[in-house]
């Protein structure tokens, strides 16, 4: 038998509401990781822009930013998101 939280967790139809549930399970986390669990957890994905406009529902705030070295040398900045409130 599949616990209640996790058919509930699976169970969320619309993207917005599937990435306040996965803040809400996982605490703040920056854009990468935002789109690589949704990607990884549901079908039918979401690109990087997708993610980005999503995130400006305002259920959502930044929380900061975290720096990150690519593989070229460069540094950069990735915002940290949590759900406002």
């Amino acid at each position: 038998m599949i616990p209640e939280k996790l058919v509930i967790y699976y169970g969320i139809k619309k993207p917005k509401d599937r990435i306040v549930s996965l803040l809400d399970m996982h605490g703040s986390l920056d854009q990468q990781d935002i789109l690589d669990k949704y990607n990884n957890t549901w079908r039918g994905g979401l690109t990087m822009q997708e993610l980005r406009q999503l995130l400006r529902d305002k259920r959502f705030e930044k929380n900061g930013t975290i720096q990150f070295r690519t593989f070229t040398g460069r540094t950069k900045n990735r915002p940290i998101w949590r759900i406002t409130a």
